[in-house]
This record gives structure tokens, sequence and C-alpha cells, in this order.
């Protein structure tokens, strides 16, 4: 439905703006620091584990890597050439940056073991002997993505202020019984609290 209303059809420009190309990767940076940057460089580091890595075969039950991964670069694709984008429209490809991001990290510690740990030590696996690479992603990408909540948080959490409020006052009968009320909560939409909260009468 996203695909058929935002590609095959339209509504999306002329009702709702356009955003430059680059807007996708910014957002993506934004709620996925580090972690979408490797997953947009997980081709690459593929290919440098395929040509300087001497590997084992994959098991045959294992998809290859490129099926696994062309939904992401095929729906990126897509909607990067849309004019209108929105943050909601690659929630489809959370998981799949998530897992880009983590075979990156996987191909680095292939790298990493092969030319900087392998000639110095007879270790026969890898992961044995990467382990803090794995560790140093997942702390720095976590707290990142902690200090984007808590942004995300001050930055908007008024409307849910401004709502706690109105329960607290309308609790206490503290407004008066016979005039409307006018409450502003900016945009709303498919944002939430809505005015669907509130009682219809007043």
């Amino acid at each position: 439905n996203i695909l058929y209303y935002n590609v095959f059809t339209s509504h999306g420009p002329n009702l709702y703006g356009t955003e430059p190309w680059t807007f996708y990767f910014i957002n993506g940076f934004l709620n996925f620091n580090f972690v979408f940057v490797a997953a947009l460089l997980t081709p690459v580091f593929l290919l440098l584990v395929l040509l300087l890595v001497p590997l084992n075969h994959r098991h045959p039950a294992c998809l290859p890597y490129w099926l696994s991964l062309q939904p992401l670069y095929l729906w990126l694709f897509v909607f990067v050439l849309q004019p209108h984008k929105e943050e909601r429209f690659l929630f489809p490809i959370y998981p799949m940056i998530c897992l880009a991001g983590a075979i990156t990290v996987d191909a680095l510690q292939k790298l990493w073991f092969r030319f900087l740990v392998r000639r110095a030590t007879k270790a026969a696996h890898y992961l044995s002997h990467t382990a803090p690479i794995m560790v140093s992603a997942i702390l720095v990408c976590s707290l990142l993505g902690v200090s984007r909540i808590s942004a995300l948080y001050n930055g908007y959490h008024a409307p849910l202020d401004l709502f706690m409020e109105l329960s607290n006052v309308t609790g206490d009968n503290k407004l008066p019984a016979d005039q409307n009320i006018n409450i502003c909560v900016g945009k709303e939409w498919y944002r939430f609290p809505t005015s669907f909260f509130l009682p219809d009468n007043r």
C-alpha cells in the first residue's frame, strides 16, 4: 500500500510537499546513527571479504547475501527517487538496516582478523579475537540511540504534558462548566495524543 500510493499514484507531492534526495540519508543517520552508515557500506565490505579473506562456502540452506539484502537497497532506491518523502516510509526496512549493519561489523571482524591478528597468532577462528569490535559497535550505537530517544522526549513531550495537566485541572473541577475550552496541540493528524481524547461537547 505504501508503494502503490506513493509511487504509482500522484497523491504525494502535490498534497504533502517534497524533500531533497538527501532526506532519507540524513534521517537514517539520525535514527540509526552508525548502523545506517554501516548498512550502506555492506556491499563494499562484503566484496572486500570475498576478495581478501579465504572462507569456507556457506551452508546451502543460507540465502546468498545479495538476495538477503536486496530488498533494503531496492526500497531505498525507489523511495529516494520519489519527490515526497517521510520518515515512516522507511519503517518496512528497519529490520533490514539492522541486519545489514550487523553484517558489516561481521565483515570488519573478518578483515581485522585476517590482516592484524592471524599473522601474529595461530588463532583458528576470527570471533575468538575480534569480539571487542562487536562489543564496541553495540555500545557506541546503543548510547547514541539512547541519546536520540532522550532528545526526542525532551524536544517533543509538550503535548503529553499538556494532556496530563488538563487531566489534573478537570479532575480538580477547576474549569468552568459553561464555557468552551480551546486546546492547541499543534499538528495532530496521526500523532499521539490527539483531540480524540477530549470530549466532543466542549
